[in-house]
């Protein structure tokens, strides 16, 4: 099975806030909530609540269904529970969720207007070279008209059925790999390294870390969560390294936390010992690249759209230019050697 998209895992999360926040048995109201709920959210929130109805503990019937909840959420789970603040750590899941939900929505919209624009450019592109330029052309040859830039518009007219399509082929292609591999993997492939998306990976993690320390998750746990969660492979497995080094009592400096972790963070962490409050500094970097993220996403709404406009415009405008008044102006050269 797949893991939840992130507005079922939220759904799921709302649930049981409200159920432990009321005092309900988790089992009774889960399996109440299973009946409201729909497809694969409402088989595995009734799952869960027939293992507690059997005896298990909520984190123990969440363990058992690691390809819905990832291990952010399920470590998260566990440690409510076994520290009888289960509503506390919700509520916590709760808004570090929606502030990722919020990210997410902000990337999403910043590539739509680029998007659209690209695809109607393109669009008008197609149709100036395959069904404007051919009559105006025959005309041309019928009047033994001719010059390089007829040649090249011919060429490209007469060939369109074989490079028109591979744009879109291609662009079609890549949105389908990359669904495969979020399929595949559970998550999207990270190989896009655009300012705007390490930003906010960086806010996410750094999000959930103040969250797991908050609610007195060691150190080396909530650093191998968070990467598992929004970390590049680089950082996982270096979060991973801090981690074995803590639990054989190492003391780690600032030099040896993960190099892919910003320089404050890694200070912050580094000097822990002399914190006051080490979740609230982490949240307040994480608001930091949060807001530098969002700055980026800014760019690709705005900026982008109108260099994509000026560029994809203008060569349509061209294009037009070359097949209307290319035409007359090669017409008129042509009567004009013949008077003389």
């Amino acid at each position: 099975m797949t893991k939840f998209q992130l507005d079922d895992l939220i759904a799921f999360n709302d649930e049981l806030l409200a159920l432990s926040k009321a005092g309900v048995p988790l089992e009774l109201g889960l399996a109440n909530a299973s009946q409201d709920l729909s497809g694969m959210l409402s088989r595995a929130t009734s799952s869960i609540a027939t293992r507690m109805e059997a005896g298990a503990t909520l984190d123990a019937a969440l363990a058992e269904s690691p390809h819905e909840f990832p291990p952010l959420y399920r470590g998260m789970v566990r440690i409510g529970t076994r520290s009888a603040r289960l509503p506390a750590a919700l509520e916590s899941l709760s808004k570090a969720m929606e502030r990722i939900k919020e990210m997410r929505q902000t990337f999403s919209a910043s590539i739509i207007y680029p998007i659209a624009v690209t695809v109607v450019g393109y669009a008008f592109f197609i149709m100036s070279i395959g069904w404007a330029s051919p009559p105006i052309l025959q005309g041309l040859r019928e009047m033994n008209a001719g010059g390089r830039w007829i040649a090249f518009l011919s060429f490209m007219s007469g060939t369109i059925w074989i490079w028109g399509p591979i744009p879109p082929i291609v662009a079609v292609a890549a949105v389908c790999y990359c669904r495969w591999r979020r399929s595949m993997t559970g998550h999207a492939q990270r190989t896009w390294n655009s300012r705007q998306v390490k930003w906010g990976r960086l806010a996410c993690f750094l999000e959930c870390l103040a969250m797991l320390l908050e609610n007195n998750v060691q150190l080396g746990e909530a650093l191998v969560l968070s990467a598992e969660a929004f970390g590049e492979q680089q950082l996982i497995d270096g979060c991973r390294d801090i981690s074995q080094r803590f639990e054989a009592g190492a003391v780690v400096g600032q030099a040896e936390f993960p190099s892919s972790l910003p320089p404050l963070a890694r200070w912050l962490l580094a000097n822990r010992a002399v914190q006051r409050d080490l979740p609230n500094s982490i949240r307040d970097l994480s608001q930091q690249y949060h807001q530098r993220a969002v700055s980026a996403a800014q760019w690709y709404r705005h900026t982008l759209p109108m260099w994509l406009t000026l560029s994809i415009g203008g060569t349509v405008t061209l294009t037009y230019a070359i097949v209307v008044f290319g035409p007359w102006i090669q017409l008129l050269w042509q009567f004009g050697m013949e008077t003389y």
